[in-house]
């Protein structure tokens, strides 16, 4: 039984689709290895958020990031900014005067007020922090931790829905067309 164009195009995408998901898979995987890595390896210090810093994008939206200030084992001071974004409506706009291991500084700052837990200035979080390198840093969340394994994860797993739901869709109009054959 000869099948219609329209159906190996579907099973033709559907492959596309599945071997397209597993370059995520694949990227998922390295991301997840390497946060766990990470985490099994980096030392852990108390941070504090020191100032959430604004980022304006061409288009005049404006993002806020928040700024940490932990101490190694060393004894020394460093300062690493979360890798997450906030958009500007889930922040609370203030006026402070800033005092850091190295400089006072006074700025307009934001408090976070979003779904996500409050960030405010003088909150304490966990900083992962490579023992070798302390300024390669992040707060231990999974926003800063694990979200780049998850999207691409995701995605890959998009991908893979899609390329299954072609192969559905072309054995289901495989079946309604031997159906009609039979019938006609």
């Amino acid at each position: 039984m000869k099948n219609s164009p329209l159906i190996i195009l579907l099973k033709v995408a559907g492959w596309l689709l599945v071997t397209i998901s597993i370059t995520p898979f694949i990227i998922s995987l390295f991301f997840f290895l390497n946060a766990r890595h990470f985490v099994r390896t980096a030392g852990r210090a108390q941070g504090t958020v020191i100032k959430l810093t604004e980022k304006i994008q061409s288009d005049g939206l404006k993002f806020y990031s928040p700024v940490y200030l932990f101490q190694d084992a060393q004894g020394h001071y460093h300062e690493v900014k979360s890798s997450m974004t906030w958009s500007p409506t889930t922040f609370q706009s203030s006026s402070h005067t800033e005092v850091t291991s190295t400089s006072i500084e006074h700025s307009d700052s934001y408090t976070w007020i979003g779904s996500g837990p409050e960030q405010k200035l003088g909150d304490k979080t966990t900083i992962l922090y490579n023992r070798d390198r302390p300024d390669d840093a992040m707060s231990d969340t999974f926003d800063d931790v694990w979200s780049n394994a998850a999207t691409f994860g995701i995605w890959g797993f998009v991908f893979l829905l899609l390329g299954f739901g072609m192969f559905l869709v072309a054995r289901i109009l495989q079946g309604k067309l031997a159906k009609n054959r039979v019938r006609g």
